[in-house]
């Protein structure tokens, strides 16, 4: 179910939030409209609806009786956000991280809150590479994530709850949170395995002197900035998913079981090691290589 895009001027232009500030404001480059959708189910009832940004109070909107999964689309209404975060039990520099792609991937763990900092890569339509700067915060039965803008990030995990996957909806929201981790590492794995597939594609060209090998160099040029973009994005992964394995919270419900975190870990490692010998000596080739 995709929403429609809805954009609207960005008036905060070049804001880095390196500062410490009663107020941030989004530092990134999206222009999307700020959207809240919340979904709350349990083993017998799924309900989904869209939520104002100006809300009374978000937090009492959440169902005792229910997983609450708060779906932030668009980031560029930054009150909203820092309101929803405080109100959560968060502080203002969680919210600056939410707010902040520029952000480094990390994952801080309080007493009752955890928040996951970390960045997705996919391919468009048109074979362009996208990044979203994405954000997950889990409180006991509330999930919350935020991405930058309207592209259906977490379709998969929102049909899982539709069809009851794994009995997702009698399980707490740590399922949930793990079903989202899962969806944000598929993406990657994906956006390597394309890379990966047109790097193949342009040595089996270049293999080939009958080929026109004119544009070579800057489709190498493109395709390895697109690799270091992956990369980038998938080998912190690995060491912080080990905070969620370490802690020890992680099998009380509140956080994803850890034989759930052990898979992501182990489907983002050939995300951070290329297992194609072609594709990665492509990939570090120059222009005048080419």
């Amino acid at each position: 179910m995709r929403r429609k895009e809805s954009v609207r001027l960005h008036r905060h232009k070049h804001i880095s939030n390196r500062h410490l500030a009663e107020r941030y404001y989004y530092a990134g480059e999206h222009e999307t409209v700020t959207n809240i959708r919340l979904t709350q189910y349990n083993a017998t009832n799924l309900h989904t609806r869209n939520l104002r940004t100006d809300e009374t109070s978000f937090r009492k909107l959440a169902d005792a009786n229910s997983i609450n999964w708060f779906q932030v689309s668009g980031l560029t209404d930054s009150e909203a956000i820092t309101r929803m975060v405080n109100e959560f039990g968060m502080h203002n520099l969680d919210a600056k991280d939410i707010l902040t792609p520029q952000h480094v991937v990390k994952i801080e763990e309080y007493d009752k809150h955890t928040l996951i900092i970390l960045n997705s890569s996919y391919y468009n339509a048109n074979m362009e590479l996208n990044s979203e700067h994405i954000s997950l915060l889990i409180t006991g039965n509330v999930v919350i994530s935020f991405t930058e803008s309207n592209n259906p990030v977490f379709e998969d995990a929102y049909k899982a709850l539709e069809s009851n996957m794994l009995n997702i909806r009698k399980k707490g929201s740590g399922l949930l949170l793990a079903f989202l981790l899962n969806t944000i590492i598929a993406n990657l794995v994906e956006a390597a395995s394309k890379v990966e597939e047109m790097l193949e594609d342009i040595e089996e060209t270049l293999l080939d002197i009958k080929n026109d090998q004119g544009n070579m160099g800057q489709l190498i040029q493109q395709h390895r900035k697109e690799y270091m973009i992956i990369r980038k994005n998938s080998q912190p992964l690995k060491e912080q998913f080990a905070k969620l394995l370490r802690t020890e919270t992680a099998s009380c419900g509140s956080l994803p079981d850890p034989g759930h975190i052990r898979q992501c870990t182990v489907c983002v490692l050939p995300v951070c090691h290329s297992s194609s010998g072609s594709g990665r000596n492509l990939c570090f080739l120059t222009v005048e290589d080419a």
